[in-house]
């Protein structure tokens, strides 16, 4: 199976936002890592709220194979909980049965031990940065959102805060120039961004921040708008990217620039590389 193409891109994904976890523990103050993993939580446990009871969905697995995947997750053993992942896939399980019955559900058991005291901080944290990375290493199994052109309609947001939208604007014109279907929106808060995004066909959101005070939000928010709609591309720009050099360490984009053509760089090179992933399958 490691050679298979898919295979190494779910584990690139895996280890990447892995590490991204560990930058971000090591930066954030407890009360934003709290915030963040209670975001997961939340988010992943009703990302299905329409859940079949146990057994009804194919893949789903039995309550021996759960329980030993929340072991490993609260063991802080992010291998063992991947290869649990990799073991279904590999007798058939879909991504739908991977969220079903592994994601949300263990997202929703997480909550409850948590709720009753019956696991720390330190574990929901690492367990919950588990399964979120283990979702973002299905990204490339989950099906693009399809319209005329599937790969350039893109929402363009700025952070709560930020007032002034002369970036984004000229940003989203020189986009339009090269074609792109852009939806310019502006500041927008968690909530608001998810909605707008759940409401569209949008397969690009580019986020605009000016400042380094903004970067617990907007790690939640890329979070949010990542569990929400897993095959987007995400993009953060603005002035948050001078004054913060390690930004790509802290941040589950797909892109940190610093200039609308490097955008439109680097999202071309993202949407030849998922064509070419998408022809490949």
């Amino acid at each position: 199976m490691e050679d298979d193409p898919d295979f190494r891109l779910a584990r690139d994904a895996y280890a990447r936002t892995l590490a991204i976890g560990g930058a971000q523990r090591e930066r954030l103050p407890t009360a934003a890592l709290e915030a963040l993993a209670g975001d997961v939580v939340s988010l992943l446990a009703s990302r299905l709220r329409d859940a079949p009871p146990e057994g009804d969905a194919p893949g789903t697995p039995s309550p021996a194979a759960f329980d030993a995947f929340v072991r490993a997750l609260l063991d802080s053993d992010a291998h063992r909980a991947a290869d649990h992942i990799d073991g279904a896939r590999a007798m058939g399980a879909g991504v739908e049965a991977i969220y079903l019955g592994y994601l949300a559900r263990a997202a929703r058991h997480l909550g409850a031990l948590w709720d009753r005291d019956r696991i720390d901080f330190v574990q929901v944290t690492v367990a919950i940065g588990c399964l979120y990375a283990i979702m973002r290493s299905l990204r490339q199994s989950l099906p693009a959102v399809r319209h005329q052109d599937p790969w350039r309609h893109a929402l363009f947001i700025t952070m709560p805060g930020d007032d002034h939208r002369l970036g984004a604007a000229i940003a989203a014109d020189l986009f339009r120039a090269q074609g792109w279907d852009i939806q310019l929106e502006g500041p927008a808060d968690r909530a608001a961004a998810v909605t707008i995004l759940m409401g569209s066909d949008h397969s690009v959101v580019g986020i605009s921040a000016s400042r380094n005070a903004q970067l617990s939000e907007l790690i939640r928010l890329v979070s949010a708008l990542r569990i929400c709609r897993p095959e987007a591309f995400i993009v953060v720009s603005g002035h948050i990217v001078e004054e913060m050099q390690d930004l790509q360490e802290l941040v589950d984009a797909d892109a940190v620039v610093g200039s609308a053509p490097s955008a439109i760089e680097r999202l071309e090179e993202l949407i030849a590389n998922q064509r070419r992933t998408a022809r490949g399958r």
